[in-house]
């Protein structure tokens, strides 16, 4: 039988090769030092997987683990700069310190907090907002209304789902909503 069959799968080359090719990647992609040993873990875990097709007959091991290793590496840094998860469009942290109006440092969720709640309108300038929707609600047609009831507390997805109904054809029915409430003079209050 060949040696490159009965050798170990996971062996101390294979485990430098990852080693290599995550220190490389750290300071990357925005993986910082922090996610070295996640990375390490996830590449040896897919190795292990892929390990059994190696194939002497198609290239030495040495290029099977090299090329495992990177296409996994590719496959992590596509997931995490996906449309919605691209470290790049994130703001900072929550967690951090800025300074108050006084001087003092205190967390920016902190300060988020005060500007929304500066900014925010009192129960007395509200109820007149909520009477004008429900009125508008109320002259809609009944399909379009149940939807306005339960948009209030449902997504569109679930709405979806629970009518039976494609997400496309709600959102039109969304659209027609919208287009009620913007002939009402309510349109700044949509989202």
């Amino acid at each position: 039988m060949d040696a490159d069959r009965t050798r170990e799968p996971f062996d101390a080359y294979a485990a430098e090769v990852i080693r290599f090719k995550v220190r490389k990647l750290v300071g990357r992609a925005g993986f910082t030092e922090s996610d070295r040993e996640d990375l390490e873990q996830e590449l040896a875990l897919d190795f292990l997987r892929r390990a059994p097709h190696f194939n002497p007959d198609r290239a030495k091991r040495s290029t099977f683990i090299s090329c495992v290793v990177d296409h996994h590496i590719a496959a992590i840094i596509e997931a995490r700069h996906g449309r919605t998860r691209d470290v790049r469009r994130e703001g900072p942290s929550l967690d951090i310190e800025v300074p108050e109006d006084r001087g003092n440092p205190v967390e920016r969720v902190t300060d988020i907090d005060a500007e929304a709640n500066r900014r925010g309108r009192s129960p007395e300038e509200l109820r007149p907002l909520q009477l004008d929707i429900q009125s508008v609600i109320e002259t809609l047609p009944p399909q379009l209304r149940e939807l306005a009831e339960d948009l209030k507390t449902h997504s569109i997805s679930e709405i979806a789902r629970r009518i039976g109904m494609s997400r496309r054809q709600v959102q039109r029915w969304v659209k027609q909503i919208r287009r009620h409430f913007g002939e009402a003079g309510l349109r700044n209050y949509l989202r």
